[in-house]
């Protein structure tokens, strides 16, 4: 490879990199000044105890996302909640700025305006229909943006990470548990 390839390519990685932090960067800073979404936690959400770092709408916002990427049993909303109250757990050891940074993701992923924004939708992710739901994520995942592909990818590894060092999932995937 000659010095002007190197050079057109390592140009190329730099704007792309530049643009992808930019669009995270500017839209975390936007979030800053936003609420979670224009709707709140419907009275048929049953709010559980032990839950000290996330707001009831962000703890509900994070059930409608775990619901989708972790399996469970025919609805086990025991299994839900362990989950939830472990990554509320998780992120009260945090930094401060890791916490105000999944703040503003929550923020960034739930509010209309960043929704219209991405997806020119006019709903909240906590007022769309189920399948708009699965596809919003799909959005996420698949993003060309790839501020949205890793939102996406932290939110779905810190949930499944949760999930996959309790006890109670273990069987499901045939793992026996610690040797020790």
């Amino acid at each position: 490879m000659n010095r002007n390839t190197y050079s057109k390519y390592s140009d190329t990685g730099r704007r792309f990199f530049i643009k992808k932090s930019l669009l995270g960067v500017g839209s975390l800073f936007l979030a800053q000044f936003l609420s979670l979404g224009c709707s709140r936690t419907p009275s048929s959400f049953e709010l559980f105890d032990g839950v000290e770092f996330f707001s009831d709408d962000e703890i509900y916002l994070l059930s409608l996302i775990a619901k989708r990427i972790i399996p469970l049993d025919d609805g086990n909303e025991h299994d839900l909640r362990d989950v939830l109250i472990r990554l509320d757990r998780f992120f009260l050891d945090a930094f401060p700025e890791d916490q105000t940074d999944f703040r503003r993701l929550l923020t960034v992923f739930n509010n209309p305006i960043f929704i219209f924004l991405f997806s020119a939708s006019f709903r909240s992710f906590d007022r769309m229909p189920e399948a708009e739901k699965d596809e919003y994520l799909r959005g996420w995942m698949v993003s060309r943006w790839g501020f949205r592909r890793t939102a996406f990818q932290a939110l779905k590894r810190l949930i499944m990470s949760v999930h996959y060092t309790r006890d109670e999932s273990w069987e499901r995937i045939g793992y026996g548990g610690p040797l020790v």
